[in-house]
């Protein structure tokens, strides 16, 4: 799918949630997601989110191009797998020559709530103009034993204490969103799969 951005668009065609430019990772092989910036001063913010219950692999793929000088772009990955749940996300960023002051970041942060849950990010800067600014971090860490053990002395079971961290893991972006936008995404988020 491809994307353009100019300076007066109000939105991005993703899905029912193009008001708030989220995505949600898919099973299976995903499409990648190309949005082009292509009139100076253009901005996004991008959005994905994703929660791979065990037995189960999601995919996010996108591609950010800056086709116009004085262009900013962020894209914000929160991704959960749990049990054995896995999670392949990619994220490029291009600044190509003639993009002159523009902005691209990619950061990437995912919950393994599982033994056996895994992650695989892929953060990628494609840089051939001097004068822009780009930023790309990808970070993995698991749900600490210690924050299991606090919940649990406060009468939680495991599995809520769980559902807790995971629930406190998505609420910064979700609290950004509008109240309709913020209840769909929740309900697909947590949708049985």
């Amino acid at each position: 799918m491809r994307y353009i951005i100019d300076r007066h668009s109000e939105g991005l065609p993703l899905g029912k949630h193009d008001e708030s430019r989220v995505i949600l990772a898919k099973s299976g092989e995903p499409e990648e997601v190309v949005i082009e910036l292509t009139e100076p001063g253009a901005e996004l913010t991008l959005y994905v989110l994703g929660r791979a219950e065990s037995g189960q692999t999601l995919s996010a793929k996108t591609r950010i191009i800056h086709k116009a000088p004085g262009t900013k772009s962020q894209t914000i990955v929160r991704c959960v797998a749990l049990g054995d749940g896995h999670l392949s996300l990619s994220g490029a960023v291009e600044l190509p020559a003639g993009a002159q002051g523009a902005d691209g970041r990619f950061k990437a942060d995912i919950l393994l709530a599982g033994d056996n849950a895994s992650a695989e990010a892929f953060p990628i800067l494609e840089v051939g103009e001097n004068e822009v600014s780009a930023a790309h971090s990808a970070s993995v860490g698991r749900v600490s034993d210690e924050q299991l053990f606090y919940l649990q002395s406060r009468g939680l079971a495991p599995e809520e204490a769980t559902a807790l961290i995971v629930a406190g893991f998505f609420q910064p972006i979700l609290a950004g969103l509008g109240n309709q936008t913020k209840e769909n995404i929740t309900k697909e988020l947590y949708a049985t799969r």
